[in-house]
């Protein structure tokens, strides 16, 4: 009998815990958003299979002194220091726990949320679930004559749902190598956000149709590639010609998007950049950071600490095209754990009795 509920106990952690990495940062009502973060860790604390060595709960003690150091040096950037502890937590404990991994439930909740979001949006010209969980409904699409509306799913924004699908399908690649179209839907739901990362799922959806081409069914795909690719193409082409033009226009140092990495530039050649301590809280709140990538925000924000995360980071990630892409070109915060899974090149990440796929890009 108790093994059977360990068994049970032991499935439901292997679906609830990628269902709560993608809703990482999603707020709770009454609990904010800080909640997800602190029921998963309690949650990968309590798994019966844990099994934590001395000298790592040493070393996490270690980095927890170096983390309230800054703290006390910064006690501005509480929040987002304390945030960033709990993602290396979370990262190990993911590392320790071997898993079968099941990404399918939460397949499922996100491709339901992405119906609601295009339904209200449809019937009430608005998002419910933005509207409902942040007050707000960034669905707008301003000087662009080809959309007036993008869906978020249970997410901020579009670009936001479009990266944290593009992450799970990147994870589904390798929990799932045997079910393909896992990460294939996750990689659709990326590309019609019409966001930053659209490029990036197009380009992963067309390295995974080249994978079963390689098979003798996936001949039979061929035709239906072709005249999907057309038909695919011209939407996004016609949004992002659009896209480009605006930033054409107005020129790049004058794109939201790029006014931080301008001021930083500016900061540091007036020799005002603080290298050791990065940006105040008040510049951080005045510029978009993180529209610059984890790589390039993450010195900015926390300066030499920042270059120190970056290199931990980078050292355990796995070298992709995509990858490299995804922590310079896209919205990905360094305080998100579902970053560090799904580019993470450690196997005890992967399912124990399947081999890994070839990573795309």
């Amino acid at each position: 009998m108790i093994r059977g509920e360990t068994r049970r106990t032991t499935g439901l952690r292997d679906w609830m815990t990628p269902l709560l990495l993608s809703l990482y940062l999603v707020p709770l009502p009454g609990l904010g958003a800080h909640g997800i973060p602190f029921i998963l860790v309690l949650w990968l604390l309590t798994d019966p299979r844990l099994c934590i060595r001395v000298v790592e709960v040493l070393i996490y003690f270690g980095l927890v002194a170096m983390g309230f150091l800054m703290i006390l040096i910064q006690p501005d950037k509480f929040s987002f220091l304390i945030s960033l502890m709990l993602v290396v937590l979370i990262s190990r404990l993911l590392e320790i726990l071997p898993r079968d991994w099941s990404l399918i439930p939460a397949l499922w909740l996100h491709l339901g949320a992405a119906m609601v979001s295009l339904m209200t949006l449809v019937a009430l010209g608005y998002d419910l679930a933005p509207m409902t969980l942040y007050g707000e409904s960034r669905h707008a699409i301003h000087q662009n004559a080809f959309l007036t509306f993008r869906i978020s799913g249970l997410y901020l924004e579009p670009s936001t749902m479009g990266l944290h699908m593009l992450l799970m399908s990147i994870w589904a690649n390798h929990s799932h190598p045997d079910k393909r179209w896992v990460a294939m839907l996750y990689s659709g739901m990326s590309l019609v956000t019409f966001s930053s990362v659209t490029i990036l799922a197009a380009f992963k959806i067309a390295h995974d149709l080249l994978l079963r081409l390689r098979s003798k069914a996936g001949i039979l795909l061929i035709p239906v590639v072709i005249l999907g690719s057309g038909m695919v193409l011209q939407p996004f082409y016609l949004f992002f010609t659009d896209k480009l033009a605006l930033y054409n226009a107005d020129g790049l140092e004058n794109a939201k998007r790029f006014e931080a990495l301008v001021f930083t530039l500016d900061m540091i050649g007036l020799g005002e950049f603080n290298l050791f301590l990065g940006h105040k809280v008040e510049v951080i709140q005045r510029y978009v950071f993180y529209d610059l990538g984890p790589v390039i925000s993450t010195p900015m924000i926390l300066g030499l600490g920042g270059v120190l995360l970056i290199l931990v980071f980078l050292a355990r990630m796995r070298w992709s095209l995509l990858n490299i892409a995804i922590v310079m070109a896209t919205k990905a915060t360094i305080n998100n754990p579902l970053l560090w899974v799904a580019t993470s090149r450690r196997r005890k990440l992967r399912t124990s009795a399947a081999s890994t796929p070839p990573d795309g890009a």
